[in-house]
């Protein structure tokens, strides 16, 4: 691949990223407010809720890979930092090679364990209350981490 096929691919991949994030916003929202609603309501549990949690987390997933591909791949490609020490200079390029990586793969994880938490739950109030809180925790984790990167560009 020509160098300038690999920066159009990455494009390609920072829109998808983009976009993505955008759908993730959205139904994260949906998610929280149904939760809390739920929870505090003691409404059911419905197919809905629990679709809602699996496109959430399958949002994250795809997340994952198109961070891996502009983190591996992409920036070695493009001129990225020749090594470690050379990228921890840079605040702003640590930030995004190695806390944000870091507190994404840890929200990744919350999320998956609220999943397997909710799956387990019998009764609905738990599922909304391990929805709320395992999501939510991994959102708030997200809004800050993506917050700060902005701030440190």
């Amino acid at each position: 691949m020509a160098i300038l096929d690999i920066m159009e691919f990455s494009d390609v991949v920072i829109n998808i990223h983009r976009v993505v994030s955008t759908i993730f916003t959205v139904t994260a929202i949906v998610l929280l407010v149904r939760s809390a609603r739920g929870w505090r309501l003691k409404k059911p549990y419905l197919k809905q809720d629990r679709n809602l949690s699996a496109f959430l987390l399958g949002l994250l997933y795809v997340q994952l890979v198109a961070g891996l591909l502009l983190y591996f791949v992409l920036d070695s490609q493009r001129g990225g930092a020749a090594s470690m020490t050379e990228a921890t200079r840079a605040m702003s390029m640590r930030f995004w090679a190695l806390e944000h990586f870091i507190i994404m793969m840890f929200a990744l994880l919350l999320s998956q364990l609220g999943w397997i938490f909710i799956s387990k739950s019998k009764l609905d109030r738990n599922k909304h209350k391990n929805t709320l809180f395992y999501f939510g925790t991994s959102i708030l984790l997200i809004i800050i981490t993506t917050s700060i990167g902005l701030i440190l560009r």
